[in-house]
């Protein structure tokens, strides 16, 4: 099996239909993320700990940055576009 054949079986396996329920809790779950770095951001700038804003955010773009660079390093295409 090469991997293109095991990207078309994971790819089948996470599309593949689950319960309503369970991918709401999912969702929810990836994207809570986000309130609660912006909760965060609140709650440091009400008690006036704007370094620690300064800190979170810094490495939040750090973060994406690598991120972005590992995308750019491996630049290989989503099993998606490969299987279409």
């Amino acid at each position: 099996m090469n991997f293109l054949e095991l990207d078309i079986k994971i790819l089948r396996f996470f599309n593949q239909p689950f319960s309503p329920a369970l991918n709401l809790i999912v969702s929810v779950i990836i994207f809570s993320i986000y309130g609660y770095i912006l909760a965060l951001i609140y709650y440091f700038y009400r008690k006036g700990r704007k370094r620690r804003i300064l800190h979170l955010i810094a490495s939040l773009l750090i973060g994406l940055a690598f991120v972005n660079f590992l995308k750019i390093l491996v630049n290989r295409e989503r099993p998606y576009a490969m299987y279409e």
